[in-house]
């Protein structure tokens, strides 16, 4: 009997901070995985690039997780 083979959840994380084209190029990546990815969390590090509106016209993505920090807290 075959029984369907259970794949892993998988997530990522983000961490960004002023880098918005590099970050869109990013995520366009990640969706585009051969493996899915479950949920993508984005921490926006306080970017004043612009990447806090791109990242909020992404709210309606069920995969997308954003967090935006009130302050640069530093890389991962």
């Amino acid at each position: 009997m075959n029984t369907p083979e259970k794949l892993p959840i998988i997530n990522c994380v983000v961490v960004t901070y002023n880098r918005l084209c590099l970050l869109q190029e990013n995520i366009l990546a990640l969706k585009q995985q051969t493996f899915p990815l479950h949920k993508i969390f984005i921490i926006n590090n306080c970017s004043t690039d612009g990447t806090h509106e791109f990242l909020d016209s992404l709210s309606n993505d069920s995969q997308m997780e954003i967090i935006h920090l009130p302050e640069n807290k530093g890389g991962a």
